[in-house]
């Protein structure tokens, strides 16, 4: 069975013909997971789920392929979670307000968003506060490849998984939550990957066709360590407090010392090494 690395390279070479280039990393798929051609009908059938009339609040990646359904849900009226870049200045909060709405296509992009937290218009959020939000309904991310038995192939760092574990250590999604990477064809791969003890396993959404997970087949990021949940989350979350670092160095360094110390204090990096 082949590896993640090898599935990985087998289709980045496939995606580069249907891939829209970032405005930073061209198709450097190693840095971003890309909007691909075709993504609305994608969206189409993510919108046609019977989930989606109950949504009211929704975790979703920063990934490209994602910003038509975080304007759509914003005009929905969906509340949203959204990973920061690397997780480097931890997430950011949607809210459907009127004024969000106004320009649901900027706060749906990357830089958008981030450009309107710095206006205060939406607002970073630390743990407690991502904590105090309550239960969400859903789950959404991109990926580079998912396999057909729902183990997901990111690019490799390992945020989503990360971001899954600290979640759910918070208590705000269960093990049942749902997950659906959304993808192009093309990132489908037709093989059943074991997965990992951090493997977040997904259910698939495609251009073409929606494949559900077997819940039952395939154990979850904790059943598959053979320890608790909260252990494995735990192990997990551990992780993302060293990928942490390099957000709290660039914060203090901008001059907001005090802010940092706060901040991260409540996303529990204290006691990270900086050096």
């Amino acid at each position: 069975m082949r590896r993640k690395d090898a599935i990985r390279q087998d289709v980045f070479g496939k995606l580069r013909a249907v891939a829209l280039p970032d405005s930073r990393f061209d198709y450097d798929f190693d840095n971003f997971i890309p909007d691909f051609a075709m993504s609305p009908r994608a969206l189409e059938r993510l919108l046609n789920l019977k989930l989606y009339a109950g949504l009211k609040l929704i975790f979703t990646t920063p990934d490209n392929s994602l910003e038509g359904f975080r304007a759509r849900a914003l005009r929905d009226g969906i509340r949203q979670v959204i990973s920061t870049y690397g997780i480097r200045r931890g997430m950011i909060l949607l809210e459907p307000t009127s004024e969000v709405k106004h320009q649901e296509a900027v706060a749906a992009t990357l830089d958008g968003m981030e450009r309107l937290a710095q206006q205060g218009v939406v607002r970073y959020l630390a743990l407690r506060e991502v904590q105090r939000l309550g239960q969400f309904d859903l789950l959404v991310t991109g990926a580079s490849a998912v396999c057909t038995n729902g183990v997901r192939v990111g690019k490799g760092h390992g945020y989503f998984d990360l971001e899954w574990a600290m979640l759910r250590m918070l208590g705000v999604i269960q093990e049942d939550t749902p997950v659906i990477a959304v993808v192009h064809d093309v990132q489908v791969v037709d093989e059943d990957l074991a997965p990992e003890p951090v493997d977040t396993i997904v259910d698939i959404m495609s251009h073409q066709h929606a494949r559900s997970r077997s819940r039952d087949a395939i154990p979850g990021p904790s059943e598959s360590t053979g320890t608790s949940s909260s252990q494995a989350c735990w192990t997990r979350f551990r992780i993302l407090l060293t990928s942490s670092s390099l957000w709290r160095r660039r914060w203090c360094a901008r001059g907001n010392r005090q802010q940092a110390v706060t901040a991260t204090s409540e996303w529990g990096c204290e006691s990270v090494d900086s050096g």
